[in-house]
């Protein structure tokens, strides 16, 4: 062997040499990064049912809500009716004008039409 064969590197002692380079992190960085990555995700997991709680309170709030109103129209509706038969009664002992429905020829519609004779 030459003097030069002595110094330069063989090419089997490079992937050597970058083996020694490259250190392995010690174990304890790579449990720490575990670590925070799990404690991130039960963060994250934390707040996604802290988040579902608020949604499914907030349906409920507003199918009371929706119930509530159903049950004032119901209400509004019964006195509406009880009234409109009050003026109806009244109404009629007065002279109404006749009415009748005709169907349009058209678009097959049906029309309110007065008769003649009362307007």
């Amino acid at each position: 062997m030459s003097l030069l064969g002595c110094l330069t590197p063989s090419p089997r002692a490079a992937p050597q040499s970058a083996k020694a380079r490259m250190k392995k992190p010690p174990k304890r960085s790579q449990n720490e990064k575990y670590r925070l990555k799990y404690l991130q995700l039960r963060k994250a997991a934390k707040a996604t049912v802290f988040e579902n709680a608020a949604i499914c309170d907030e349906i409920a709030r507003l199918e009371e809500k929706f119930l509530k109103a159903k049950e004032e129209r119901r209400v509004l509706v019964f006195i509406l009716l009880a009234c409109s038969e009050e003026l109806l009664i009244n109404e009629r002992s007065q002279v109404l004008p006749e009415t009748y429905w005709i169907k349009n020829s058209v678009d097959g519609a049906w029309n309110l039409c007065f008769s003649k004779s009362s307007v």
